[in-house]
């Protein structure tokens, strides 16, 4: 299993942040429809939709509308909501020698930094 906080290739790590928002949808339906005690086949009735529809947003397949997505919230007392994406943070370890510095890159659309941890330093590329 892929552990998403582990630092990844930079191609790998690209696919996970654009997964992310399907990944927090999806387990969001199925936490709120298991505490709330309901049947995916219960949530779709409710919601007027049909039952793949749900299992599609809980299994991140198919590609279900807006409408869909916010009646099925609706159901499940949630709300729809856009937000911007959290910079990702990747932590290394830079062996250079007999020293060891760990150090943190972030990035913001198409910027990169580089920050040391141990020090003050910081570049950005």
């Amino acid at each position: 299993m892929l552990d998403i906080n582990k630092p990844q290739l930079p191609e790998v790590r690209s696919a996970i942040e654009r997964l992310r928002s399907r990944m927090n949808i999806g387990r969001m339906v199925v936490t709120s429809r298991m505490r709330l005690g309901l049947t995916q086949e219960e949530i779709a009735r409710r919601a007027n939709t049909k039952q793949g529809r749900v299992s599609e947003l809980e299994t991140l397949s198919g590609n279900a509308t807006l409408d869909t997505l916010d009646k099925i919230a609706f159901v499940l007392g949630l709300e729809v909501t856009l937000q911007p994406r959290a910079v990702p943070m990747t932590m290394w370890t830079l062996h250079s020698g007999n020293e060891e510095r760990a150090y943190v890159v972030t990035h913001a659309s198409h910027d990169m930094s580089l920050s040391f941890l141990d020090d003050n330093a910081y570049a950005t590329v």
